[in-house]
């Protein structure tokens, strides 16, 4: 959803370019706004969802999208929804020239969305007693904390270290 807001954002940015020229202040707040977005949010949380996402398919389905999801999600939709999310960043980020500063923001700002991620996750379940992803019923409470550790704080600072150093690499 939020890659979705993203790249509307950045259409909406073209139109602004194309309507008021490309030195009005308010375009050049946009053209900043985005690319924190981008940076903090857009390419971690793309290259989280892919990778988490096809490496515990692959190792099994049932894990994370048990086979009864195909009747009312066709497997289109679902390469759609985990797959594209990682491509489209990636390409975004060999495309377009994207300059990493302000680490420790950037990082605040992935880390508080993780975190409110993690909330609405367990809030899902401590109201209505079910795990949005059926992964967690095969962990203990231990394992439980140390997958939303690793989900929620180490895999996607290392998605940002690696945009950032990609992008100090290519630009």
């Amino acid at each position: 959803m939020i890659q979705f807001a993203y790249f509307s954002a950045c259409t909406m940015e073209h139109i602004l370019r194309v309507i008021v020229g490309d030195s009005q202040p308010l375009l050049k707040r946009w053209q900043k706004l985005r690319e924190t977005v981008f940076q903090a949010l857009i390419f971690p949380m793309g290259l989280v969802v892919s990778s988490v996402f096809w490496v515990l398919f692959n190792y099994d389905r049932s894990l994370v999208y048990p086979d009864i999801v195909d009747r009312y999600l066709p497997p289109h939709v679902n390469h759609l929804m985990h797959t594209s999310v990682g491509v489209v960043v990636v390409l975004e980020m060999l495309l377009r020239p994207h300059h990493y500063n302000h680490r420790a923001r950037q990082l605040g700002i992935l880390l508080l969305f993780c975190c409110s991620y993690l909330f609405c996750y367990s809030y899902t379940y401590w109201t209505r007693g079910l795990w949005m992803y059926p992964l967690y019923y095969h962990l203990n409470w231990t394992q439980q904390q140390l997958m939303n550790v690793l989900v929620t704080f180490i895999v996607p600072s290392a998605c940002y270290l690696l945009g950032e150093k990609t992008a100090n690499v290519i630009w």
